[in-house]
């Protein structure tokens, strides 16, 4: 859903406002109007383009003015949780296998040998995999206490703000 500021003024209202402030949340949009005195009755026609308004409003009185307050609903945008798992997964594969090369149950000939297919084990693919989750796991641990921190911070921003 496009912007009031996009279209010039909030949905054809416009012509019936002086001034106006458009503050985007993260699920509506709220915006601050001061109605030109000649339609702060409301006049007919802006009576009108308010009730073509898809979402709520409300009138304050102020001493500058009356002003209109308008509210609708805007979409959020879903989360991708599939993305999210799949770089967690990734990451703990990587992650294993760089402590099962460190721990010198697999072999890498060159620095692009995991992306080329060039990874050969020491002994049996499945132990050399679980010893290497002695330097996956606390490492996983660490990112994603760190990533977690990213996240509730982030969350914590957006609650503020809407």
């Amino acid at each position: 859903m496009p912007s009031s500021q996009d279209q010039g003024g909030p949905l054809g209202l416009a012509p019936y406002l002086l001034a106006w402030r458009t503050t985007p949340l993260r699920d509506r949009e709220v915006i601050d109007a001061l109605v030109h005195p000649a339609h702060a009755a409301p006049s007919p026609a802006l009576a009108q383009a308010l009730a073509e308004w898809p979402g709520d409003y409300y009138w304050s009185e102020e001493a500058a003015g009356r002003w209109l307050i308008l509210t609708r609903r805007t979409r959020v945008a879903a989360e991708r949780w599939w993305l999210h798992a799949a770089l967690f997964a990734l990451t703990l594969i990587t992650t294993t296998i760089a402590g099962a090369v460190l721990q010198g149950r697999a072999e890498l000939n060159d620095a692009w040998g995991l992306l080329r297919g060039r990874l050969s084990f020491v002994g049996d693919p499945a132990h050399a995999l679980l010893a290497g989750t002695a330097f996956s796991m606390p490492l996983m641990a660490i990112l994603l206490a760190h990533e977690l921190g990213h996240y509730v911070a982030a969350r914590r921003y957006l609650l503020d703000v809407s």
